[in-house]
């Protein structure tokens, strides 16, 4: 692979590399941290695509098509998690990254096609799920990818692709409120907003493909890209080329100049781990009980008045203002963050009160609760949303933190394998609370 690339660092086969500048460049403008903000909006984007279509789904359907949906992603999207955990530096940073989206974008023009085809009901469920099937190897490969491509960067271009992956369900929110509306309420209707609601989607990662391709040529990238290619004891701000090669010929990294990146010391899994496995496992509780409430029990949350935003809108709400608050939660860490490695867990373990909550909220073995105000699942809502955003971020921030330069990308590979492993968990709690 060495042979068929521009190395950005070092020299190799007779050619020169660029040495490495002594002051990093600056991100003037924020313009790599808004690009991997974007980046970030497409890893997710398939899967809050679908998510935030229930309506039509269910009108499609029937009741409980969530939890078939849900399955259907998030069952392949962690077994290829894991399988990136070990093969995932066998394929470029620009292939897996290019590939998994421009497949995503081709199943979410397909999915909503489905329906003009005249197919009988199961054949159109199977090839929707088979849809949702292949987006969530997709996510699997590129979310760990994503995570690790940020990890080279300072600890902010974490908190942007976090932010950014939260943004993706503002995005599909906003897109599903606007076709939904735009639309006359009846069955054409809500088949054709939801045609353009889904293409709309599918333009998302098209311009998340093109983005990554043009950060590659900023020198910020460049840069911190280099950096990580020098040996663990240089600071690399502070050396040259000449200098690191004359300590460590053998960097233990070959950056090459479409964004390539291959170990030649591959890092060991388990000692990753022993550095991480504390922010891992706070990252897999926060999502356990998310995803153990949301959207599966939170679904079925239904207004005392049967009048009160109808025709669906009850929902498409509930979703989006979680969409909302949980991008707000994982934005917030550049700003301000309130708890240390030491002290995360104290709020993830906090977040277990939500899972009453819900269950009461929704009558999933009682008669329902808190009916009295129509507001109290909006409330509930907004600080089950916020908290998970937040405590995620940090978490996925603190984690990478302490590995070596050349660990980096595997680390994020496995704080996102924990990350859905705590998904698929909570998505199976999800089943079992509702049948």
């Amino acid at each position: 692979m060495g042979k068929s690339y521009e190395r950005l660092h070092g020299e190799e086969d007779g050619k020169a590399g660029q040495p490495l500048l002594r002051k990093a460049p600056r991100d003037k403008y924020h313009l790599v941290w808004l690009a991997m903000v974007i980046l970030g909006t497409g890893v997710l984007m398939a899967w809050n695509s679908f998510i935030s279509a229930f309506d039509y789904f269910s009108e499609r359907f029937g009741n409980n098509i969530e939890f078939r949906i849900s399955c259907a992603f998030n069952y392949p999207s962690l077994i290829m998690l894991f399988v990136s955990v070990r093969y995932a530096a066998s394929w470029s940073v620009s292939t897996r990254i290019a590939a998994t989206y421009s497949i995503s974008l081709v199943m979410l023009v397909v999915t909503p096609c489905l329906s003009l085809l005249g197919l009988s009901y199961d054949v159109e469920l199977w090839l929707t799920l088979f849809a949702v099937f292949i987006t969530g190897v997709c996510t699997g490969v590129v979310f760990g990818t994503v995570l690790g491509f940020a990890s080279l960067f300072p600890s902010s271009y974490i908190t942007a692709a976090m932010s950014g992956i939260g943004l993706s369900g503002i995005v599909a929110a906003a897109l599903r409120i606007v076709t939904k509306a735009s639309l006359p309420n009846t069955e054409k209707g809500l088949r054709e907003s939801t045609f353009i609601y889904f293409s709309l989607a599918g333009l998302v990662l098209a311009v998340c493909i093109t983005l990554y391709f043009a950060m590659l040529r900023h020198p910020f990238v460049k840069y911190h890209i280099v950096a990580q290619s020098q040996p663990p004891a240089l600071d690399a701000t502070d050396v040259t080329t000449a200098d690191s090669q004359a300590l460590s010929p053998r960097p233990q990294l070959d950056v090459y100049s479409d964004g390539v990146i291959v170990c030649r010391t591959d890092p060991s899994v388990v000692e990753v781990f022993s550095k991480l496995w504390k922010e891992g496992l706070g990252v897999y509780i926060v999502f356990v009980v998310t995803l153990s409430m949301f959207p599966g029990v939170t679904s079925q949350i239904k207004p005392k008045d049967p009048n009160f935003l109808s025709s669906g809108w009850y929902q498409v709400l509930l979703t989006s203002e979680f969409m909302l608050f949980d991008y707000i939660g994982r934005t917030s860490p550049r700003f301000i963050r309130l708890f240390s490695p030491r002290t995360l867990l104290i709020p993830i373990l906090c977040r277990l009160a939500f899972v009453p909550l819900f269950l009461l909220a929704a009558g999933t073995f009682t008669e329902p609760y808190f009916t009295s105000w129509a507001g109290y699942p909006f409330l509930f809502m907004a600080f089950f949303a916020l908290s998970n955003g937040y405590c995620g971020t940090l978490a996925m921030m603190y984690g990478p933190d302490e590995l070596e330069p050349y660990e980096k990308e595997n680390g994020g590979i496995q704080m996102s394998f924990l990350l859905n492993a705590g998904v698929l968990s909570g998505v199976n709690i999800a089943l079992a609370f509702t049948g």
